[in-house]
């Protein structure tokens, strides 16, 4: 279980559910597990604990990416 070091995360599956078994992202204040199809994506507050679960066959891919909010206003 962690937690990651930004605003944002977001998850998006490169691989298509039959190719594995398990996996998913569990979150545990909601006893959540979210298991994504192929070129579904999951966004949440970095904030969250988190952790990933088990693949127990196969495998599967996925692209993670993490972003910190930060409010830039230019008016010309």
């Amino acid at each position: 279980m962690h937690h990651d070091k930004c605003d944002i995360t977001m998850n998006i599956m490169l691989s298509r559910s039959n190719e594995y078994v398990g996996g998913g992202t569990y979150f545990r204040d909601a006893g959540l597990n979210v298991r994504l199809e192929f070129g579904e994506f999951l966004l949440h507050p970095g904030a969250a604990i988190h952790a990933g679960t088990e693949i127990t066959e196969g495998k599967r891919f996925l692209m993670v990416m993490f972003a910190d909010a930060k409010v830039r206003c230019n008016f010309y």
